[in-house]
């Protein structure tokens, strides 16, 4: 099988058990009962001595939630179950509760080693060709994970964008909405206030006395029908009598015209600095409303970029990642002795949390951090350099005095 085809059959199986794992997770906790493992195990079509292996290995964790376990942990007593099956029974060695893949190429190896030692060269044959087929495995197996705990790495990273998205626009929409209400609140105050300003005014009209202002020539005459009239001549005096009612008559016309022509332009200049006073605040409104989202678009383009940036920077963090863990994976899996000690003498979670970064702790017999090329404690460099100092040349007197 090529490596893309081991590839897609762990994608498949890894998929499938997701799923599955899925259903049984009722409370959307990613854990299930351990008890509930065979099951799993029986539907995703594995036998059930082979559920029953699994649920022992599991119970036989000394962790605290015991009863249960996450979906990570399933997988890989799967695997390990189902590896000590694939080695069959030559890579049965040391009765260990846990079979890691590490230990079966350990006893490969080792099984190699004795047939070799033992001149059956044809079983010797057949258990390399069993430790390539299981390293290969392996290292396929093991890269998955890596870009598995990748790709729900830029998961984790994608939904927290989408939710900070989800939330910059719905603050924004919040803001919209009460900048919104803030301006109809402002344009029904001002209108409100129009309507008072112009019942004012009619009030004011109506307090006006309705009176006119009489002209020389209307009380001249009435001045004459009184002389007149005190004079007995009522004829006369009736005849002025009626030209002063008449123009009576017209002045009040005419003033009653004026007034109201007045009035009605008093109007129309109250009822135009209204609606231009109205205009403008309507202006003014659409004005920082098409600030606001112009404000908005730039915010979000600004949010969109920087996840780009972020996705990016990930991106590239991982590819270097991953090549550092596959140089890692290689390194371990070459010396398989080596890392089951490496294993035994530190803890799986800094291990595999070192081969992630591509940064190895030491093997065991090493017995003290790795360290680059250096030069020994006892060295003396030339010309009698001392902490970056060169010292004083001596001159002749100085060599030839005896000390």
């Amino acid at each position: 099988m090529t490596d893309k085809g081991e590839v897609g059959y762990y994608q498949d199986q890894i998929k499938s058990i997701q799923q599955t794992f899925a259903k049984f997770d009722e409370a959307g906790t990613g854990r299930i009962l351990v008890d509930r493992v065979p099951e799993l195990l029986k539907e995703l079509g594995r036998d059930p001595e082979t559920g029953l292996r699994v649920q022992q290995l599991l119970r036989e964790r000394d962790i605290d939630n015991g009863d249960t376990c996450t979906f990570e942990e399933a997988v890989q007593h799967l695997k390990n179950v189902e590896v000590q099956e694939l080695a069959g029974p030559g890579a049965d060695h040391g009765g260990d509760k846990t079979v890691t893949p590490l230990t079966l190429m350990r006893r490969l190896d080792e099984y190699r080693k004795q047939c070799e030692e033992k001149g059956e060269y044809v079983e010797a044959k057949k258990a390399r060709m069993k430790y390539e087929e299981l390293r290969q495995k392996e290292e396929i197996r093991q890269r998955r994970l890596v870009e598995q705990a990748q790709i729900h790495e830029m998961n984790e990273v994608e939904q927290a964008q989408k939710q900070q998205f989800l939330e910059f626009s719905a603050a924004w929409d919040r803001y919209m909405a009460d900048y919104e209400s803030t301006a109809y609140m402002s344009v029904e105050r001002l209108r409100e206030q129009h309507a008072q300003d112009f019942a004012e005014f009619q009030e004011q009209l109506r307090k006006q006395p309705p009176g006119c202002k009489q002209s020389k020539e209307l009380l001249e005459l009435r001045r004459k029908q009184q002389a007149l009239a005190k004079l007995g001549r009522y004829k006369e005096a009736n005849e002025v009598k009626k030209q002063a009612d008449d123009l009576e008559k017209w002045e009040q016309a005419k003033n009653s015209s004026e007034v109201h022509d007045r009035t009605r332009r008093q109007e129309e200049r109250l009822r135009a600095a209204q609606q231009k006073a109205l205009a403008a605040l309507l202006k003014r409104i659409q004005r920082d409303r098409g600030e606001q989202i112009r404000h908005r678009q730039m915010d979000s383009q600004r949010l969109i970029q920087r996840n780009k940036n972020l996705k990016a920077d990930l991106s590239k963090k991982q590819h270097l990642e991953f090549k550092r863990a596959d140089g890692a994976i290689r390194s371990i899996l070459s010396q398989p002795e080596q890392a089951q000690r490496l294993l035994d003498e530190n803890d799986p979670t800094y291990v595999a949390r070192c081969a992630a970064t591509g940064e190895l702790p030491l093997w065991p017999d090493k017995g003290s951090k790795w360290k680059g090329a250096s030069l020994p404690k006892n060295y003396r460099p030339p010309g009698d350099i001392a902490g970056g100092r060169v010292a004083p040349r001596q001159s002749a007197i100085d060599r030839q005095t005896p000390r």
